[in-house]
């Protein structure tokens, strides 16, 4: 005796984050919630069925540096365990003291803060630490298997302060000829890690 039947189908599950900003990023997910063309978009929740993120993928930020002490970011912040934060020295001997958290190549230290917020916009995209209930989801922030107090997949963010001080008058400095930004790329890399710049 048959009680019931079903058609049996394939599946699909897409992950849709809790972040309180979501919503409004119509680059995500556009639903032509502002007024744009609905799935114009990266169609990043149909990814995160895929992947949320790697950890062993770092995404250099070439910017004008990154808040990082930002709640959404300190998850997923890339840090230079080589060295030894705070203590003047160069301990990983890439000639650059302190750069336990990046570099600022326009100040020369290694303290890559946000200098008018747009590189702590653009850290976010990449790797806001997703599903956490606040503020916004990041393209391979880490899901953490929806617990977001479990490590999860994400991308690391490495924090390069790429812009000297005539930023504002259009004039920033070329990563490809910048031989100090290159040699912390490659200490990145020579970390064993996985290295992607924007």
């Amino acid at each position: 005796l048959v009680r019931w039947a079903d058609v049996n189908t394939i599946g699909r599950w897409v992950a849709s984050p809790n972040d309180t900003q979501y919503g409004s990023q119509w680059h995500l997910r556009n639903t032509g919630q502002t007024g744009g063309t609905a799935d114009k978009d990266m169609d990043v929740d149909e990814a995160w069925d895929v992947v949320t993120g790697d950890p062993a993928i770092v995404v250099g930020i070439l910017d004008s540096g990154t808040d990082i002490a930002h709640v959404d970011l300190t998850a997923n912040l890339w840090k230079n365990t080589a060295e030894t934060p705070s203590n003047n020295q160069d301990d990983d001997g890439n000639g650059y003291v302190d750069d336990y958290d990046g570099w600022d190549f326009e100040g020369n230290d290694g303290n890559p803060s946000s200098s008018n917020g747009h590189g702590t916009n653009v850290a976010g995209i990449v790797s806001a630490r997703t599903n956490n209930g606040t503020g916004v989801a990041g393209i391979a922030g880490g899901f953490a298997d929806w617990d977001v107090t479990a490590e999860g997949t994400l991308a690391h963010v490495l924090l390069l302060d790429q812009f000297t001080r005539n930023v504002f008058r259009d004039t920033p400095r070329a990563f490809a000829g910048d031989a100090q930004a290159l040699a912390v790329a490659d200490a990145a890399i020579e970390s064993g890690r996985q290295v992607a710049f924007m």
